[in-house]
């Protein structure tokens, strides 16, 4: 068996090379043989790899010709389809029926011939729509993995295209829909193509389909970014590839790490995935097609992916600030207290989900009406000092600020005064926990759009938070 090594990252990927496509693409499609000797002289001529990138056998013939070694460290092949022949592999693939936008999505716009997917892009009256577009969506769930398609963008305007991946299986058909415990969800978008984007850009990320507590609102994105080519992505064949698994998701452009971004905190579940090309603009340009090579699904080992995340976790956790000291900590979520009362959950700036207090001062107000109230579950008693991460602002600094009361104890200090613009811990002095539950109360001395974000109790008295800080570990109940 011949196996074709991954030249990602030495020069050039020959299954992707325009001159050297069509020769792979009939050999693999076809079961045809070829000399390997004749591809490795070809892939050297026109790539300069070195001969090592290849392992030697005689032949390359039909399925022994698609066994691929991993485009990313201990990742092995799951499954794959190349596209090949004349019709879409219905045990696999179902079609996006759907209208949205300016176009209704047909099955007739999805076609595979020529060793390649294309989904059809028509001006054409449909259903009410001026325009028709289509998609595939994979008819079973996928857990975490790496996941990459081949794509050629339609050169035209007003299409949004798309590779990303959801926990339903579409919006004709949205049972069974995977989902955390909770029943929240998480979309993972590899690429989208706005309808209004230059043919060198995209947008990628994730969104948050949860709802803040107590609201309709949705969390919303993750880690979204826009990515800008140096090359028209509509005239040849790219590689869009995304990495999901329980910490992170990463984002590659023909083989090159856009972003990680960090999981840790959303919904995670099993994803269907969806390649689509849909009108989003009234003016759009009809009779054109997206072009799909190939996707494929890599899966790897839970020891070697202990291994793998390390350096990614690294990273992220080094965007949120030290994460532990040298003593007991107890870190909450603010939105988390048992009671809120009328506090209100709210997302605020760079994605930060807050209480939020009045956002106008009332004298009839008693003070009941103005606490957030929750039982902490403590563990270890002792002395804590207790840090209060709160926002400020550049007009009026100070004047939206709130109180808090551990044990029916205040704090010396007013939370929202620490004179900074945006999110910033301050210290709040020390307080006695006890084993079991204790309450802790925050206070909306301001009536005055205050604003708490995390609260930090830590036996480590020479501790200093920063950034956001740890992940919440801290059990509530009602006081």
């Amino acid at each position: 068996m011949k196996t074709i090594t991954n030249l990602w990252y030495g020069c050039i990927d020959p299954y992707r090379s325009i001159r050297l496509k069509p020769l792979l693409k009939r050999v693999f499609c076809s079961g045809e043989k070829a000399s390997v000797n004749f591809l490795m002289i070809a892939v050297i001529l026109l790539a300069g790899c070195e001969k090592q990138s290849f392992e030697t056998s005689d032949v390359i013939t039909g399925e022994d010709a698609m066994t691929y070694t991993a485009t990313l460290p201990g990742y092995t092949l799951v499954w794959e389809d190349n596209f090949c022949g004349k019709t879409l592999d219905s045990t696999r693939w179902k079609y996006r029926t759907d209208c949205k936008f300016q176009s209704c999505q047909r099955p007739d716009n999805v076609v595979v011939n020529d060793d390649t997917l294309k989904i059809l892009l028509e001006e054409e009256n449909y259903q009410g729509k001026p325009f028709t577009g289509g998609g595939i969506i994979t008819k079973q769930p996928n857990s975490y993995g790496y996941y990459e398609i081949s794509a050629k963008l339609d050169d035209g305007y007003g299409w949004h295209q798309s590779f990303w991946a959801i926990g339903k299986s579409g919006f004709d058909d949205p049972d069974p829909i995977y989902a955390d415990s909770t029943g929240a969800r998480i979309e993972i978008d590899c690429f989208e193509h706005y309808g209004d984007f230059p043919n060198t850009k995209f947008r990628y990320g994730a969104i948050d389909w949860s709802t803040l507590r107590g609201s309709s609102v949705y969390m919303g994105s993750i880690g979204e970014g826009t990515y800008e080519a140096t090359s028209d992505l509509s005239q040849d064949f790219h590689t869009y590839g995304f990495e999901y698994s329980p910490d992170y998701i990463n984002y590659f452009l023909d083989g090159e790490l856009l972003k990680t971004i960090d999981i840790r905190d959303a919904p995670q579940h099993d994803v269907y995935l969806w390649i689509t090309s849909i009108a989003s603009e009234t003016n759009a340009t009809g009779d054109g097609a997206m072009y799909v090579d190939y996707i494929r699904a890599y899966e790897i080992s839970p020891s070697q992916y202990h291994v793998r995340k390390v350096e990614f976790l690294q990273y992220l956790d080094s965007l949120r600030g030290p994460q532990q000291s040298n003593g007991t900590d107890l870190w909450m979520e603010a939105e988390d207290f048992a009671d809120i009362n009328n506090w209100k959950v709210e997302k605020d700036i760079d994605r930060t989900v807050v209480l939020k207090g009045f956002t106008g001062f009332d004298a009839t107000r008693n003070s009941t009406d103005l606490k957030a109230t929750t039982g902490v579950v403590v563990d270890e008693p002792g002395v804590y000092r207790l840090w209060v991460r709160s926002r400020d602002f550049d007009t009026q600094q100070g004047a939206r600020k709130f109180k808090m009361i551990v044990n029916g104890e205040v704090s010396p200090v007013e939370f929202g005064t620490h004179g900074e613009v945006g999110y910033e811990w301050q210290s709040g002095g020390e307080f006695t926990l006890d084993a079991g539950v204790n309450v802790l109360e925050i206070y909306d001395s301001s009536q005055y759009f205050a604003r708490c974000d995390r609260i930090l109790l830590t036996t480590d008295t020479s501790f200093e938070p920063e950034r956001i800080g740890g992940f919440a570990n801290t059990s509530h109940v009602d006081p």
